[in-house]
């Protein structure tokens, strides 16, 4: 769990994690330099449950560096991420487990469908995903191209030695995004067809869907990230194509798939390219 002054939800959040039916797990936690009482609330929880480890950075080093911090803490043989203001059901990582259990050998992350709550954690909708991923590796990258908006499943489970053969999360807008690009490219993402995860969405809250393009970037990277979103993503993307473990004729299948995306996103590139240009 990163996490930045995250008072608010943090004490529920943490709850709803350390209450799940598979008991054997580990939270880490890492605090991002938090100025609230964040760290007040981290300690009491974990004074109170040894599964609890945290761990505090002095400065902000920005959300994709707190993100990937996790991953080099973690020493279970599953991981996943998770926020410190969502929350989720109590059999949930019990349901995922069971999704690979169940599921092909080449399945590399499980996430469940997603139920949107207000502040008061109250359910006032239901959120389609659409990111389950099957067949050859173009036919998963173009799954995510064309669906992905909130990208709640980066929040899945998935073995840790594979989610660290990935670049994790990157220090620009939506690199979310293309973790998941990366993870499609190496086996199935399979989606849980029950309602356990629960997105807190609200207007005061300080996640990236609330926040203009400039603060978006400066959240993901506080010294200065990339400005050209979808240029960047493209760029990415192709990058993720380059290094995944496909065969030539695949691999050039998913470069082809890349370009469809590109071109269908013609008009916002070229508007960041003339915006740099100007600039």
């Amino acid at each position: 769990m990163p996490v930045f002054n995250g008072e608010r939800f943090l004490r529920d959040a943490l709850e709803s994690n350390l209450a799940q039916t598979v008991e054997d797990l580990e939270l880490v936690v890492c605090d991002n330099a938090s100025t609230d009482s964040t760290p007040q609330i981290l300690a009491e929880v974990a004074a109170g449950d040894s599964r609890v480890r945290v761990v505090r950075s002095e400065t902000n080093r920005g959300a994709a560096a707190n993100y990937n911090r996790t991953v080099e803490l973690a020493r279970g043989r599953f991981f996943r991420w998770t926020t410190h203001d969502d929350l989720v059901a109590p059999t949930h990582l019990e349901r995922l487990l069971a999704a690979f259990e169940e599921g092909p050998p080449s399945m590399v992350l499980a996430y469940p469908k997603t139920a949107i709550i207000d502040s008061n954690g109250q359910i006032v909708g239901n959120y389609e995903d659409r990111a389950q991923t099957l067949g050859a590796p173009h036919e998963r990258l173009r799954t995510l191209l064309r669906n992905l908006s909130l990208c709640n499943p980066v929040l899945g489970l998935t073995p840790l030695e594979t989610i660290r053969r990935t670049r994790l999360i990157g220090p620009y807008r939506s690199s979310d995004k293309v973790f998941l690009y990366e993870m499609a490219l190496m086996g199935e993402i399979i989606e849980v067809p029950e309602r356990l995860f629960f997105r807190r969405r609200d207007q005061s809250l300080a996640s990236p869907s609330n926040l203009s393009a400039a603060e978006q970037s400066a959240w993901f990277d506080p010294s200065g990230g990339d400005g050209s979103y979808r240029w960047t993503l493209v760029r990415q993307g192709f990058e993720a194509v380059h290094r995944a473990p496909l065969s030539f004729a695949e691999r050039q299948r998913c470069r082809l798939t890349m370009a469809r995306e590109a071109l269908r996103w013609r008009r916002q590139l070229w508007a960041e390219w003339r915006g740099s240009r100007s600039a």
